[in-house]
């Protein structure tokens, strides 16, 4: 009798082992390649002195895009113009509306904007940056810069 109460529990025991236990977490999928930054020109730096963008993680199913530009002196008009950018696994594909914020008669701008993300895939964010002074472009073609990517879990 004791025997066969034995062998009831430890089988139930093992089955509820094999059938109780969480399911395996899926494996991260390899990160992208390493961001590509656009060359600077030397009208980039006439008036934009500095310029960039970031992506945060707000660990809520959305992230934050950032981005800013910086002249070295009042401007006619300056902006900051951001994009999210997800991995589909070969290339970056962009997949928000772009998020533009202008400045007249400053120095700096900068601008953000929450969006809401699925899991399991790689962002980042994509940004353009450029000054218009006396009617004329610095840089002729906009600044672009991407930030790291981020997995989103």
């Amino acid at each position: 009798m004791y025997m066969k109460r034995f062998l009831c529990t430890a089988l139930c025991l093992v089955f509820l082992f094999i059938v109780a236990r969480p399911p395996a977490a899926s494996p991260t999928p390899p990160p992208p390649p390493p961001a590509e930054q656009s060359e600077i020109g030397i009208l980039s730096t006439k008036y934009l002195a500095d310029w960039n963008c970031s992506l945060i993680n707000n660990d809520d199913g959305t992230v934050t895009i950032k981005g800013y530009s910086q002249a070295n002196r009042i401007v006619d008009e300056i902006y900051v113009e951001i994009y999210l950018q997800k991995w589909n696994g070969s290339s970056w594909q962009t997949v928000s509306n772009g998020y533009r914020k202008t400045a007249n008669n400053n120095v700096y701008v900068s601008h953000s904007k929450n969006i809401s993300v699925q899991t399991g895939v790689y962002y980042r964010t994509l940004s353009y940056h450029q000054i218009i002074h006396n009617d004329i472009e610095y840089p002729k073609q906009p600044q672009k810069i991407v930030s790291d990517s981020c997995y989103i879990d």
